[in-house]
């Protein structure tokens, strides 16, 4: 069976969670014995990224003469010529791990598309009108015209039912792949640069979008400075900034906070873990989350977390994290700060998070979609 996957999409190092669900599932493609033939479709942006799978003789590669960084073109330019580029390839089988697929169905190809949650319709304040009217419309058919479509968790399952299915929708789940390497930064390598001690702050992986809700810590962190409580009072947020870190930094400067807040930007998978490993908790207070892939690698490297009950996130975590009842209550996220004081550090095991079993999954469902 030959599959095309759909990569023009993918922004090297800008996609977050997104770009790695990605390229941990070509990992376990890689990982697995099937014979499948793989033509990773990318932009001549973003080619040089994926090139080391064609070390892999089921992989082959084309290259369309579109940017990943230019969305409007792409999107256009995917209407118009993606369908056209798989006749010329003669393949009659695609897999889109975003939603972004031709919005005309096209009988002699069948689609399967991820879909990773509908934020804007729950945050259309994110987005401009025009935006929103777009995704709405692109959601809907990406629903009505794939011949089946992956939800990251049942959470995600039960949301685009409700606003897009039908009694005649294929939606299926397969949770997301997660690889934690474990190698880390020296210890004297993150406190030189970051200015930490060991079990003395708090770290938090996220991007600064409002549903991510990061100024609650912030504001817990501010509880404890000003109470001169006795717990960590330094917090280190790592993650791809955005417009809304303006906003984040504004209220850091005005409360005299940046003895007490960390910036760092995006940090590199070593810097991650080893921010994990010596954090006194990993604080993930976001209230919105198809998935919440940091949660379980917090869990996984032997954080002691702290999160919320919101949308997926117990569904993923499987209950093992400390959850708070309300996101935006201070008090109770100190409550917990205090709770997790007692609780050993344990590696938790995720074993249908493994990449070459959540690939084995995928394959499930490309074999039975696409069967002759």
């Amino acid at each position: 069976m030959k599959l095309a996957i759909d990569l023009t999409w993918v922004k090297p190092k800008c996609n977050g969670g997104i770009e790695s669900y990605i390229r941990n599932l070509l990992d376990g493609f890689t990982a697995r014995e099937d014979l499948m033939e793989f033509v990773l479709v990318c932009a001549r942006d973003n080619a040089e990224t994926f090139e080391h799978y064609l070390e892999d003789t089921r992989f082959t590669m084309e290259i369309c003469p579109i940017s990943a960084f230019k969305v409007g073109k792409r999107i256009l330019w995917h209407n118009l010529n993606f369908n056209k580029t798989l006749r010329k390839l003669g393949i009659e089988n695609c897999f889109m791990p975003v939603y972004c697929k031709p919005l005309k169905k096209c009988k002699s190809i069948r689609y399967v598309t991820t879909i990773h949650d509908l934020q804007q319709l729950h945050f259309p304040e994110y987005f401009s009108l025009k935006r929103r009217l777009w995704m709405k419309f692109a959601w809907k058919r990406t629903v009505k015209t794939s011949d089946c479509v992956i939800a990251i968790s049942q959470w995600v399952k039960n949301d685009i039912a409700t606003n897009f299915g039908s009694k005649d929708t294929d939606i299926r789940v397969i949770l997301n792949p997660i690889v934690v390497d474990h190698e880390k930064s020296s210890y004297e390598d993150i406190v030189s640069r970051f200015g930490i001690e060991d079990d003395k702050y708090y770290f938090c992986l996220s991007s600064m979008l409002k549903h991510k809700n990061i100024i609650t810590a912030i504001k817990t962190v501010e509880k404890i400075v000003e109470a001169k409580l006795p717990f960590p009072n330094k917090l280190v947020i790592a993650g791809i900034t955005e417009a809304d870190e303006n906003r984040i930094v504004k209220y850091i400067e005005e409360h005299n906070l940046k003895d007490y807040c960390v910036l760092t930007g995006f940090v590199s998978n070593e810097d991650r873990n080893a921010l994990f490993a010596h954090s006194y908790a990993f604080l993930f207070p976001s209230v919105f989350e198809g998935f919440g892939m940091p949660v379980v690698e917090g869990l996984m490297l032997g954080s002691r977390v702290i999160t919320t009950k919101c949308t997926s996130i117990p569904e993923v975590s499987e209950d093992k994290a400390v959850y708070v009842d309300d996101p935006y209550d201070v008090e109770e996220w100190i409550r917990k700060i205090k709770e997790v004081a007692n609780i050993k550090r344990e590696i938790h095991t995720f074993p249908q998070y493994e990449k070459s079993y959540v690939a084995g999954k995928y394959l499930e469902v490309f074999k039975d979609i696409f069967k002759e």
